[in-house]
């Protein structure tokens, strides 16, 4: 049976893939959830981009991502991802291994390291959408 609470905020822990030292290395973010029309939102805006690629217009294809990857969008995915990640398995290299504390500075930190950004993005919107964590492959 389903549990499901109508008072909290829905979270879950979804299973990523980070490219680390060349190897895909799993990771486990528990986020939380994106709500209906939010998840929508950003769905529609990737399905543009999507059939923007799909057009014979080259000019408009490459305008659209370019916006994608505009320092303005890129914040605000940032931003999203700040407060949207509740924990992860995430060991601390500073700390002889222990789990990086999840807080807005090590989140806003880990995610300046570009290998982490999309994947942790993409898992966001796939576990938001209930999508099932992908046994093999990058998710970026």
């Amino acid at each position: 049976m389903i549990r499901i609470s109508t008072s909290k905020r829905p979270e879950a822990w979804h299973e990523i893939e980070i490219i680390w030292e060349g190897e895909p290395q799993p990771m486990r973010v528990r986020y939380w959830l994106l709500d209906t029309d939010e998840a929508a939102q950003w769905a529609a805006h990737r399905l543009a981009l999507a059939k923007a690629v799909r057009t014979n217009d080259e000019t408009a294809t490459f305008d659209m991502l370019i916006d994608d990857l505009s320092p303005e969008q890129v914040k605000k995915v940032r931003n999203l991802l700040i407060e949207r990640v509740v924990d992860w398995d995430l060991a601390d290299a500073d700390a002889d291994g222990d789990k990086l504390d999840v807080n807005p500075d090590t989140v806003s930190a880990v995610l300046r390291n570009a290998m982490f950004w999309r994947p942790m993005f993409q898992g966001l919107l796939d576990a938001s959408g209930g999508v099932a964590a992908k046994k093999t492959g990058s998710t970026g």
